[in-house]
């Protein structure tokens, strides 16, 4: 008899059972996806380093800077959010796991709570939550990390011009980010969909 040889008889009862439920479960599936309108769920933008920015990232930082600007990095005039946001991930990548930049869980707490407080209505602010799959835990890495940036920048940078106004210290720093992005390997990721079609 030609063909492949046949697996062992204690594993082909196994392999039939295992088809089967691929099959039913893909027969379901399809009649699933038929009810289910699809959606992109995410899609990647650039990756700075090893780093990957998403567009839901890039709007979640634009909702926050809406309500709270005085979120790091700063923005120089001109500057897109992807670009802040690409900006912010270099900045980690100098401050890597330096304890000095790690912010105390009261601060990160007092940080989310004055986010929370400036949606104003605790309706806004749950909307906003559940639009973006967010919960305490996952917004708090998020504060966490604009922290890191804040401190890094704030012992690197405006340290360094004490003194200065607000525009000598933006321009200071727009001159030492452009210098930064030089060190580290930025690409811009065609519009490809990342999660399901």
């Amino acid at each position: 008899m030609s063909g492949l040889p046949l697996a062992p008889k204690h594993l082909r009862a196994p392999f039939w059972g295992l088809l089967f439920a691929i099959l039913l479960v893909g027969g379901r599936t399809s009649e699933v996806r038929g009810e289910v309108p699809s959606q992109r769920v995410d899609r990647l933008l650039m990756v700075v380093g090893d780093r990957l920015i998403l567009e839901s990232e890039v709007e979640l930082e634009e909702q926050v800077r809406a309500k709270f600007p005085a979120l790091s990095p700063p923005v120089p005039p001109g500057t897109s959010t992807l670009q802040v946001l690409a900006d912010a991930a270099i900045v980690r990548g100098l401050a890597g796991n330096t304890e000095l930049y790690r912010p105390t869980t009261d601060q990160v707490r007092a940080r989310q709570e004055a986010i929370r407080l400036s949606f104003g209505d605790p309706n806004d602010w749950s909307q906003f939550i559940s639009a973006f799959g967010l919960n305490d835990e996952r917004f708090a890495s998020f504060v966490t990390g604009r922290l890191i940036v804040e401190r890094y920048i704030q012992r690197n940078v405006a340290l360094a011009g004490r003194g200065e106004t607000e525009q000598q210290f933006s321009d200071r720093y727009s001159n030492w980010i452009v210098e930064q992005r030089k060190r580290v390997a930025i690409r811009l990721v065609s519009p490809i969909n990342v999660g399901t079609k």
